[in-house]
């Protein structure tokens, strides 16, 4: 004769099993660590910067505007 299995304790094992599997695909998938946060955040930064420093200013007049026609006498 065989062994006699708890089915409750095989079915929760399982499941914690298949928990632990799903928990480590979705720690691969989102986690990230400190140092690789930090270094996304100073990248945006510096993309930032970069892109403030090319911007024409408000009093500037515009390259593709032309200037009013004057007047003739």
């Amino acid at each position: 004769m065989g062994d006699v299995v708890n089915l409750n304790k095989h079915r929760k094992a399982r499941g914690r099993l298949a928990n632990e599997q799903r928990a480590g695909e979705n720690r691969l998938k989102f986690g990230r660590s400190k140092a690789d946060k930090a270094v996304t955040m100073l990248e945006a930064e510096r993309i930032k910067r970069g892109l403030d420093q090319t911007k024409l200013s408000a009093d500037a007049p515009e390259a593709h505007e032309p200037e009013p026609a004057k007047p003739s006498k």
